[in-house]
């Protein structure tokens, strides 16, 4: 969310102090006509701070998006859906072990055979999916910003103001 501030034609604001907040940068100036607008970017509320942890929390990468990290939030949701396709393959070759397992418990075994299951498979991409969800939420609550622009109007010199008075 943006907010503009008014500022007064004749201070020479360069650096200010938006409510108390740490952290404030110049990101862009632009010019139009009449005006400057100027774009600071500073450390976000707690408010916004919870919203995209939690919004990390039900989708990683979704909280950067909302940072405008376009790059992180595709890093981060591709990450978590390989992470979510290796524990669901290793949750089906588990689950089809198991099964001929409990087949083979009548029979007697000639060559006892070890079930091959994906128990490691499975514990691997939990891990891993749990990590890569926790790391999106505090990369996401770490890398919380705000934009902040504010518009100054450009002095009108004393040669342009006799030309303005004209009647043309």
């Amino acid at each position: 969310m943006t907010a503009i501030t008014p500022v007064n034609i004749n201070s020479q604001v360069h650096n200010p102090d938006f409510k108390g907040r740490k952290k404030t940068r110049l990101v862009s100036v632009s010019q139009g006509e009449g005006y400057e607008t100027r774009v600071y970017e500073t450390e976000a509320s707690t408010g916004k701070k919870w919203g995209v942890g939690i919004a990390s929390c039900y989708v990683p990468g979704l909280g950067q998006a909302i940072n405008g990290q376009w790059g992180k939030a595709a890093g981060f949701f591709g990450a978590y859906v390989l992470t979510g396709i290796l524990t669901g393959m290793g949750l089906t070759k588990s689950a089809k072990s198991s099964a001929e397992a409990l087949k083979n418990l009548t029979k007697i075994p000639t060559k006892p055979k070890v079930p091959k299951g994906g128990l490691g498979m499975l514990a691997l991409g939990a891990a891993c999916t749990l990590g890569i969800s926790i790391w999106s939420i505090v990369d996401a609550v770490k890398n919380a910003r705000t934009k902040i622009t504010q518009v100054i109007p450009k002095r009108v010199l004393p040669n342009e103001s006799n030309k303005l008075n004209q009647v043309v």
